[in-house]
């Protein structure tokens, strides 16, 4: 039975996963943060684990936990899109380092301390956006968001260099604009349309994909 190990499982993107790995069969460990969280999800099917991705004792102490090479896949889908005032001159600094310690700091800690727990051939997936890419950008807003996921797409494909050799994949995923409480009620598609497409996308063979940015719909993208 293939195993999953999906980072931020408790709403959204990260909720849906968990569901749509379940009905395909695989073993499901996913985290969450609220003890409600938990208990929904092992009601699902999942094997639950409490976790708060800023906390690195936390993180360490849940790759001790697992057992060498017993992952298929990681997904880090957790994060955040930071709120405080993006005003180049005067920017909330507080808000754009919290930005990069969650969106950044954190998923580069966890796929390091994960990968022992790798199968060979394993992947961690990192949910980036669109919004990350240099070459698609088109405005000057939400610099904190954009700055935290371009700084994510460098960890990537830095972590998919180092790996090359290991046989080991990193990807960088952008999940659409999906309607969920971080997207909004307006967005272009809903949370099983995207995961469907993550999952697809993932599922793709070969190493000659690790280290690049795809799209759920399978278009790859632009740093």
């Amino acid at each position: 039975m293939p195993a999953v190990l999906i980072i931020g499982a408790s709403r959204g993107i990260g909720r849906e996963l968990v569901r749509q790995y379940l009905a395909e069969g695989w073993q499901v460990l996913a985290s969450y943060r609220q003890p409600a969280d938990g208990d929904a999800l092992e009601a699902a099917g999942a094997e639950a684990i409490r976790l708060d991705v800023g906390d690195a004792a936390a993180s360490e102490a849940l790759a001790a936990s697992l057992k060498p090479a017993s992952l298929d896949l990681v997904i880090l889908n957790a994060g955040i899109y930071p709120q405080g005032d993006e005003d180049p001159a005067h920017p909330d600094e507080a808000a754009f380092l919290e930005g990069m310690r969650i969106n950044v700091l954190a998923p580069m800690r966890l796929a390091a301390l994960l990968k022992p727990a790798l199968k060979p051939g394993g992947c961690v997936a990192f949910l980036s956006s669109r919004m990350g890419s240099k070459k698609l950008l088109e405005s000057g807003n939400a610099l904190f968001y954009r700055s935290s996921k371009a700084a994510l797409n460098v960890v990537v494909k830095g972590l998919a260099n180092a790996w090359k050799n290991e046989g080991l994949r990193a990807l960088a995923l952008h999940p659409g604009w999906v309607r969920t409480d971080m997207g909004g009620s307006d967005a272009d598609i809903d949370v099983a349309t995207s995961a469907a497409g993550l999952r697809q996308v993932i599922a793709e063979p070969g190493l000659a994909r690790s280290g690049r940015f795809f799209a759920y719909d399978g278009a790859e993208l632009p740093w």
